[in-house]
């Protein structure tokens, strides 16, 4: 896959669809809304892409598009993240 970085600044925040007692991590929430893991090493053009500070460390894709985690939302115990569109898949 190849990447294109079109970093517009959108910001989502995704929850756990069914809250549980427990402490969660940022994983289990986004997989919980149906966004997958990328790992940067199966990106193509990781090396030409002018990544901002280690933001390539937690990638996910969601309909062609590339997102990044950019942290927890609201107390602990923590159950809402929020993510950042910076690019499509193609």
């Amino acid at each position: 896959m190849t990447v294109e970085i079109k970093r517009n600044g959108r910001k989502i925040e995704l929850s756990m669809l069914i809250p549980k007692t427990k402490v969660y991590n940022a994983a289990e929430v986004w997989e919980d809304n149906g966004y997958v893991h990328v790992d940067p090493q199966d990106i193509e053009n990781y090396k030409e892409i002018k990544w901002k500070g280690i933001e390539f460390n937690r990638l996910v894709s969601k309909g062609g598009k590339l997102y990044r985690f950019n942290g927890w939302v609201g107390l602990y115990p923590y159950a809402r993240i929020e993510i950042e569109e910076i690019g499509t898949i193609h």
